[in-house]
């Protein structure tokens, strides 16, 4: 199952202006990012390397909604303040049902989490085995 369309129209607002703050703060990106939409055309390689830049920066999260650079709304601020408490690491794909994929931890004790896809189904992305 996939985000509903306003939950996904928010995560594509908020997460980019996150990533572009990251970048802003740690220059990650060589070339520069001259506004938030960008971040979503960058190539798949550099949004990674933004990514893996927040997991091992999550202060920065606290920055962000501290400094507010986007004027986002509380309710908005919220969510990303929220994002505090992924979970990264690496995961087996081990069903996939009408409501979420669960997803297993390969490290002890494992661990099962529900997971909803942004757009195309993970059966989509992965394929059905």
């Amino acid at each position: 199952m996939q985000l509903d369309s306003h939950d996904l129209h928010l995560f594509f607002k908020l997460y980019p202006a996150l990533l572009f703050f990251v970048n802003q703060r740690l220059n990650v990106v060589e070339k520069p990012i001259a506004r938030p939409e960008k971040v979503i055309k960058l190539p798949t390689e550099e949004r990674i390397k933004l990514r893996d830049a927040l997991v091992a920066n999550m202060d920065l999260i606290d920055a962000f909604v501290s400094e507010n650079p986007f004027k986002l709304s509380e309710d908005e601020l919220a969510i990303v303040r929220s994002w505090k408490d992924l979970v990264a690491g690496e995961f087996y794909v081990y069903r996939c049902l009408t409501k979420y994929t669960v997803f297993l931890t390969t490290s002890e004790p494992v661990v099962a989490y529900g997971v909803l896809s942004l757009r195309d189904s993970f059966e989509d992305l992965i394929g059905p085995r």
